[in-house]
């Protein structure tokens, strides 16, 4: 932890990060601008005492600006401590793997990884900064991820939209909502699998670009304005089971919209087109691919 001063002499930041290497980078130029800030490492799971944690840490150190800085798990913490701490938060998304750095929501976890529930924010974060140099040079399995998290959105949106039920603001879908969603889809089926061999050559693109701004915020708006349905569902199932967690909630969220497709009885050339494009980009089709080998009923 870097030890904070007073915050008097201008923004009083209190980091939250996964990497190290976030610390490291961001601490000189934060000095330099005059501002002070405490780094806290996060340990791994969105759950109600980490969040705690850093709460403590936060009303501390005197910080008026949570930062967060890190995968989906992460900023999720980062917002849920802004929250409750009733203080502006910023988003620095380190992956493009879940659309998670743009939405009013928190998802949390128990401490064995499993789901436990939805916190819904009264608003959106006060300021993302999606760094697409940044989000190319991650893994690219992150990558595709999130257009797995993202390709499920428009689907999600429309049964509920169908169904007349609530979205993640707890009322009900929108045209425009409907209309961002399937934005997010059409941009995914003309982009992703392009950006997606860009990424693995770490190589930045147009295409990577639009990518980007599908997975990161026409997905977060879209099922935010159009509702979540059978696929996060399915995914929040699978997080009880033990041979999953090393799955990314994307991949999960994917078999989730196979299913989801299955139980609508979708029309078989709108099945085959996301199935493709599923494939195309590396995501799992079937349990095997998320490392579930064998049915364990105990789990």
């Amino acid at each position: 932890m870097k030890a904070a001063g007073s915050p008097e002499s201008g923004g009083f930041f209190l980091w939250i990060h996964f990497l190290e290497r976030a610390k490291n980078e961001a601490g000189d130029s934060i000095a330099a601008a005059g501002n002070k800030a405490t780094f806290e490492k996060f340990n791994y799971e969105c759950t109600k005492e980490e969040i705690e944690r850093h709460r403590e840490l936060a009303r501390k150190a005197g910080a008026n600006i949570i930062v967060g800085i890190g995968g989906g798990k992460t900023l999720d913490t980062a917002k849920a401590t802004a929250y409750y701490e009733k203080l502006p938060v910023v988003i620095f998304p380190t992956l493009a793997s879940t659309d998670a750095p743009c939405t009013a929501l928190s998802v949390i976890y128990k401490k064995d990884g499993s789901f436990d529930e939805y916190l819904f924010l009264p608003s959106n974060p006060d300021v993302v900064l999606a760094d697409t140099g940044i989000l190319v040079a991650a893994p690219a399995r992150f990558f595709a991820a999130g257009i797995g998290d993202a390709l499920a959105t428009y689907f999600e949106a429309r049964a509920c939209y169908a169904a007349n039920g609530d979205n993640l603001v707890l009322m009900k879908p929108s045209t425009t909502g409907l209309g961002i969603a399937k934005m997010c889809y059409e941009a995914l089926l003309q982009h992703a699998v392009k950006a997606q061999r860009a990424v693995e050559q770490k190589v930045y693109t147009r295409a990577v670009e639009e990518t980007i701004e599908a997975t990161i915020y026409l997905s977060g708006v879209g099922a935010e304005s159009g509702g979540l349905a059978a696929a996060h569902a399915i995914h929040n199932g699978m997080t009880a089971v033990p041979s999953l967690h090393r799955a990314q909630h994307g991949e999960k969220v994917t078999f989730g919209l196979l299913a989801q497709l299955v139980l609508e009885n979708t029309p078989l050339d709108e099945l085959e087109t996301v199935i493709k494009l599923v494939k195309d980009v590396g995501l799992p089709l079937i349990l095997e691919d998320l490392g579930c080998t064998e049915f364990i009923e105990s789990e």
